[in-house]
């Protein structure tokens, strides 16, 4: 087996970025594993130990360390394909730096339905923000069987604007309107914004496009307020968390996954028993995203060889000349028309488990 992470393996052919300095080494290392395991075709490489030279990018200020980590990375000697960033904003900053490079991007997890656009050395991996909301709409639609809908979502974030855009066009395909639209900041006073929405009309369910810690203290809100209300968090909410900050708010809560870790597939049971024996903990959503996106450009590598022009045009026909690969989220392809891999999630005695069906 390939030693994980190390720098000195002089034999290896190429290598794929990875964002140690914000996912840390857990995806990386069982990737790495996964990847010798499969042996054959040329040595494909993730170099965690590389990256400890690449932090000091990191640490500038605001989305500036975007920037700063793409610059660095295109200093790996044989980089061949990059994964990650996390976020949207990050990943449509640093997608261009790639692709003036010529270096496939492969984005896991940001959401903005701008990535798709930014041009074609970038790969979005996450369902985006239309997709997304669909998902959510339909959810509510036909498995809550409620109408009166009302939304909270980051008012200067591009993924909260993206998914309120998503969900409120999804409503509206089906001849929904939503009771209320609510903008909100980091540190906006939620009681005091949901009692002003309640004025404007009384909703069945709220949707939250935010993050956990918003989503934990507008739940709170509305469980003091609303008791009876359900309530629909978007993907950038860790259920897990949420159930540590939201107090008995958290049980009204369902939130849409990329994946869950008691997904009953052969292939996420495998994934799951790996990262345990490898790492000691169960994996979450992102490590499951970030997995399958290691693994698709450790696939594209084996299949196309080792030049990033070459990765980048299996890379395009993924579920077109090339079956869709089938990962632990599910089938994955960067084609119109591909599946959309999403779940529903609960909590349930603390943890995050299924809500339903795919």
């Amino acid at each position: 087996m390939l030693a994980t992470g190390s720098c000195h393996d002089r034999g290896a052919e190429a290598r794929i970025g990875y964002p140690l300095a914000w996912l840390g080494p857990d995806v990386g290392r069982v990737a790495q594993a996964a990847i010798a395991d499969a042996g054959s075709g040329p040595v494909v490489e993730i170099p965690l130990a590389l990256m400890d030279q690449r932090r000091a990018a990191a640490k500038r200020p605001g989305y500036g360390a975007e920037v700063a980590y793409a610059e660095a990375m295109l200093t790996i000697p044989r980089l061949a394909v990059m994964v990650g960033h996390l976020s949207s904003r990050g990943s449509l900053l640093a997608a261009p730096i790639y692709g003036e490079n010529r270096i496939p991007f492969i984005v896991p997890t940001a959401t903005s339905r701008r990535i798709r656009a930014v041009g074609p050395w970038t790969f979005q991996l996450a369902p985006d923000d239309s997709e997304e909301g669909a998902f959510i709409a339909q959810f509510v639609l036909d498995r809550l069987a409620a109408h009166r809908v009302t939304i909270f979502y980051l008012l200067a974030d591009e993924y909260g604007i993206g998914l309120r855009d998503g969900v409120v066009a999804a409503l509206h395909a089906r001849g929904v309107a939503p009771v209320d639209q609510i903008g909100i900041l980091e540190d906006s006073d939620f009681p005091k914004r949901l009692e002003a929405s309640l004025r404007r009309g009384m909703p069945e369910v709220v949707v939250i496009a935010a993050r956990t810690r918003e989503a934990a203290a507008i739940a709170r809100a509305v469980h003091a307020r609303l008791p009876g209300a359900r309530i629909v968090a978007a993907d950038g909410v860790s259920l897990d968390a949420l159930a540590r900050q939201a107090g008995p708010a958290a049980a009204s809560v369902m939130a849409a996954a990329w994946w869950n870790a008691a997904s009953p597939d052969s292939i996420s049971r495998a994934f799951v028993a790996g990262f345990r024996h490898l790492t000691g903990h169960a994996p979450t959503p992102v490590d499951a995203m970030f997995f399958d996106g290691l693994m698709v450009a450790a696939q594209a590598v084996r299949e196309a060889g080792v030049r990033p022009a070459a990765i980048r045009s299996y890379l395009q026909g993924l579920g077109t000349v090339h079956a869709p690969y089938h990962g632990v989220t599910g089938p994955i392809s960067f084609a119109p028309g591909r599946s959309i891999n999403l779940v529903m999630t609960r909590l349930e005695a603390g943890v995050a488990v299924l809500a339903g069906p795919r």
